[in-house]
Protein backbone atom coordinates (compact mmCIF):
# COMPACT_ATOMS: atom_id res chain seq x y z
CA UNK A 1 0.00 0.00 0.00
CA UNK A 2 1.29 3.41 -0.91
CA UNK A 3 1.33 6.27 1.55
CA UNK A 4 0.50 9.25 -0.66
CA UNK A 5 1.27 11.71 2.13
CA UNK A 6 4.99 11.02 1.96
CA UNK A 7 7.23 13.65 0.45
CA UNK A 8 8.50 13.76 -3.09
CA UNK A 9 12.23 13.89 -2.61
CA UNK A 10 14.64 15.09 -5.26
CA UNK A 11 18.21 13.98 -4.70
CA UNK A 12 21.35 14.98 -6.56
CA UNK A 13 24.49 12.89 -6.17
CA UNK A 14 27.59 11.74 -7.93
CA UNK A 15 27.84 8.14 -8.95
CA UNK A 16 27.22 5.54 -11.61
CA UNK A 17 23.66 5.09 -12.86
CA UNK A 18 24.24 1.33 -13.15
CA UNK A 19 24.96 1.03 -9.42
CA UNK A 20 21.70 2.50 -8.12
CA UNK A 21 20.39 -0.46 -6.14
CA UNK A 22 17.70 1.30 -4.10
CA UNK A 23 15.51 2.59 -6.94
CA UNK A 24 12.79 0.89 -8.97
CA UNK A 25 14.09 2.14 -12.32
CA UNK A 26 16.92 3.98 -13.98
CA UNK A 27 16.70 6.19 -17.04
CA UNK A 28 18.76 5.51 -20.15
CA UNK A 29 19.45 8.52 -22.42
CA UNK A 30 18.96 6.43 -25.53
CA UNK A 31 19.36 6.70 -29.28
CA UNK A 32 16.35 6.08 -31.57
CA UNK A 33 17.33 2.41 -32.11
CA UNK A 34 17.67 1.87 -28.32
CA UNK A 35 21.00 0.22 -29.12
CA UNK A 36 23.93 0.21 -26.69
CA UNK A 37 25.76 3.16 -28.18
CA UNK A 38 28.48 4.74 -26.07
CA UNK A 39 28.65 6.64 -22.81
CA UNK A 40 25.87 6.15 -20.28
CA UNK A 41 23.71 4.10 -22.64
CA UNK A 42 26.58 1.76 -23.41
CA UNK A 43 27.35 1.26 -19.73
CA UNK A 44 23.69 0.50 -18.98
CA UNK A 45 23.53 -2.09 -21.76
CA UNK A 46 26.84 -3.63 -20.65
CA UNK A 47 25.71 -3.93 -17.04
CA UNK A 48 22.26 -5.29 -17.94
CA UNK A 49 23.55 -7.88 -20.39
CA UNK A 50 22.48 -8.84 -23.92
CA UNK A 51 18.84 -9.52 -23.00
CA UNK A 52 18.29 -5.77 -22.60
CA UNK A 53 19.17 -5.10 -26.22
CA UNK A 54 17.05 -8.03 -27.39
CA UNK A 55 14.02 -6.46 -25.70
CA UNK A 56 14.92 -3.02 -27.07
CA UNK A 57 15.09 -4.34 -30.63
CA UNK A 58 11.42 -5.28 -30.40
CA UNK A 59 10.52 -1.59 -30.03
CA UNK A 60 11.91 -0.61 -33.41
CA UNK A 61 12.73 3.06 -33.89
CA UNK A 62 11.62 5.41 -31.12
CA UNK A 63 11.16 9.12 -31.83
CA UNK A 64 13.15 11.77 -29.93
CA UNK A 65 11.42 12.78 -26.72
CA UNK A 66 9.55 9.46 -26.47
CA UNK A 67 10.23 6.74 -23.93
CA UNK A 68 10.16 2.94 -23.82
CA UNK A 69 10.34 0.63 -20.78
CA UNK A 70 12.21 -2.65 -20.43
CA UNK A 71 13.15 -5.02 -17.65
CA UNK A 72 16.38 -4.30 -15.77
CA UNK A 73 17.88 -7.76 -16.32
CA UNK A 74 21.27 -7.87 -14.53
CA UNK A 75 20.96 -4.30 -13.23
CA UNK A 76 20.11 -3.83 -9.54
CA UNK A 77 16.80 -2.13 -10.50
CA UNK A 78 13.62 -3.71 -11.87
CA UNK A 79 13.15 -1.48 -14.92
CA UNK A 80 14.95 0.74 -17.39
CA UNK A 81 13.10 3.68 -18.90
CA UNK A 82 14.80 4.49 -22.20
CA UNK A 83 14.22 8.09 -23.22
CA UNK A 84 15.34 9.02 -26.71
CA UNK A 85 17.40 12.18 -26.43
CA UNK A 86 17.92 14.22 -29.59
CA UNK A 87 21.67 14.30 -30.25
CA UNK A 88 21.67 16.80 -33.10
CA UNK A 89 22.20 20.20 -31.49
CA UNK A 90 19.46 21.70 -33.67
CA UNK A 91 16.96 18.99 -32.69
CA UNK A 92 17.91 19.03 -29.00
CA UNK A 93 15.56 21.84 -28.08
CA UNK A 94 14.29 22.68 -24.58
CA UNK A 95 10.88 21.43 -25.74
CA UNK A 96 12.26 17.99 -26.64
CA UNK A 97 14.17 17.73 -23.35
CA UNK A 98 11.03 18.71 -21.41
CA UNK A 99 9.16 16.02 -23.35
CA UNK A 100 11.82 13.48 -22.29
CA UNK A 101 11.44 14.33 -18.60
CA UNK A 102 7.63 14.43 -18.85
CA UNK A 103 7.46 11.02 -20.58
CA UNK A 104 9.86 9.45 -18.09
CA UNK A 105 7.81 10.65 -15.12
CA UNK A 106 4.49 9.71 -16.69
CA UNK A 107 5.71 6.19 -17.49
CA UNK A 108 7.07 5.78 -13.96
CA UNK A 109 3.70 6.87 -12.60
CA UNK A 110 1.74 4.55 -14.93
CA UNK A 111 3.89 1.60 -13.81
CA UNK A 112 3.49 2.48 -10.14
CA UNK A 113 7.22 3.01 -9.66
CA UNK A 114 8.12 4.79 -6.46
CA UNK A 115 11.69 5.77 -7.25
CA UNK A 116 13.88 6.41 -10.23
CA UNK A 117 17.41 7.53 -10.97
CA UNK A 118 18.11 9.84 -13.88
CA UNK A 119 21.54 10.70 -15.31
CA UNK A 120 22.28 13.97 -17.08
CA UNK A 121 20.37 13.38 -20.31
CA UNK A 122 22.59 15.79 -22.21
CA UNK A 123 25.53 17.98 -21.19
CA UNK A 124 24.77 21.46 -19.97
CA UNK A 125 23.47 23.15 -16.85
CA UNK A 126 20.18 24.27 -18.43
CA UNK A 127 18.92 20.69 -18.31
CA UNK A 128 18.56 20.85 -14.51
CA UNK A 129 16.27 23.88 -14.86
CA UNK A 130 14.14 22.09 -17.45
CA UNK A 131 13.88 19.01 -15.21
CA UNK A 132 12.80 21.20 -12.30
CA UNK A 133 10.11 22.87 -14.41
CA UNK A 134 8.67 19.51 -15.48
CA UNK A 135 8.71 18.16 -11.92
CA UNK A 136 6.87 21.31 -10.79
CA UNK A 137 4.27 20.85 -13.53
CA UNK A 138 3.65 17.18 -12.69
CA UNK A 139 4.08 17.26 -8.89
CA UNK A 140 0.36 17.18 -8.14
CA UNK A 141 -0.18 14.27 -10.53
CA UNK A 142 2.51 12.03 -9.04
CA UNK A 143 0.79 9.61 -6.69
CA UNK A 144 3.33 6.78 -6.81
CA UNK A 145 6.66 8.45 -7.60
CA UNK A 146 8.20 9.50 -4.29
CA UNK A 147 11.90 9.79 -5.07
CA UNK A 148 13.72 11.21 -8.08
CA UNK A 149 17.48 10.91 -7.93
CA UNK A 150 19.74 12.67 -10.39
CA UNK A 151 22.95 10.64 -10.65
CA UNK A 152 25.74 12.66 -12.18
CA UNK A 153 29.32 11.87 -13.08
CA UNK A 154 30.85 15.35 -13.20
CA UNK A 155 31.30 17.64 -10.21
CA UNK A 156 30.28 20.78 -12.14
CA UNK A 157 27.06 19.10 -13.29
CA UNK A 158 26.31 17.98 -9.74
CA UNK A 159 26.88 21.53 -8.48
CA UNK A 160 24.51 22.91 -11.14
CA UNK A 161 21.78 20.41 -10.20
CA UNK A 162 22.19 21.06 -6.48
CA UNK A 163 22.02 24.80 -7.05
CA UNK A 164 18.90 24.40 -9.17
CA UNK A 165 17.01 22.03 -6.87
CA UNK A 166 18.20 23.05 -3.42
CA UNK A 167 16.79 20.96 -0.54
CA UNK A 168 14.26 18.13 -0.85
CA UNK A 169 10.77 19.10 -1.92
CA UNK A 170 7.36 18.17 -0.63
CA UNK A 171 4.80 16.41 -2.78
CA UNK A 172 2.19 18.70 -4.31
CA UNK A 173 4.29 21.79 -3.76
CA UNK A 174 6.32 23.77 -6.21
CA UNK A 175 10.07 23.51 -5.92
CA UNK A 176 11.32 26.93 -4.91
Amino acid sequence: MHNFKKRLVVECRMGKITEQCDVDAIVNPANPQLSPGWGISGSIHAAAGPDLYQECRAAGLVSPGKAFVTEGYRLPCRRVVHCVVPVNKHACTPGKLRECFRNVLQIAEELGLESLAIPALVPGNEVARLAKEVINELATELKFVRKIRFVLIRRETLDAYRETFGPAVERNRKIS
